[in-house]
């Protein structure tokens, strides 16, 4: 069962939490899949309802060292598959001269956490309701010539929860 979290009065304690979303600045990353979760997408006027892999990045830039954790959510619709065949082939699950139109298995993600690969962080901006916020966007690199990223080996998937 997913955490959904519990409800707190006004009158309850809590335990302090840092912000665990980080704004990285543009640039080109190394990443790894710290973690995994399964989401849902309840769709919108552009997208219909499906899943989404929701996927925790550690990402450190080799030129100027910064280092810091993305958030990257990736939906499992044929819209935007696209973006999960690149994040596939970027880290080695999907051979990288897979060709278009060859069989892709959502089971994959199983298999995701601790596997590395590079990522392409650009900073984006959206308004809503007059309030300006900034977002990390994440294009994954998929490696040319045919070399696959390093793959994690294959581990016991507990499902994937939370964080």
């Amino acid at each position: 069962m997913e955490d959904r979290g519990t409800a707190l009065g006004w009158d309850d304690e809590a335990k302090v939490q840092d912000n665990q979303y980080e704004m990285l600045p543009e640039g080109v990353y190394t990443y790894e899949v710290v973690n995994f979760k399964r989401e849902r997408f309840d769709g919108s006027d552009k997208m219909s309802p499906c899943p989404v892999a929701v996927l925790q990045l550690k990402c450190t830039n080799q030129a100027t060292g910064i280092t810091g954790t993305g958030f990257c959510r990736l939906f499992l619709n044929t819209k935007v598959i696209w973006r999960v065949a690149s994040f596939f082939k970027s880290c080695g699950l999907l051979d990288p001269n897979a060709a278009e139109g060859s069989n892709m298995p959502m089971s994959l993600f199983n298999n995701c956490v601790g596997c590395t690969g590079t990522v392409k962080v650009k900073v984006s901006k959206s308004t809503k309701g007059g309030t300006t916020y900034e977002n990390n966007e994440f294009n994954f690199v998929v490696p040319k010539g045919g070399t696959p990223a390093q793959a994690a080996p294959a581990q016991k998937s507990w499902g994937g929860q939370g964080f």
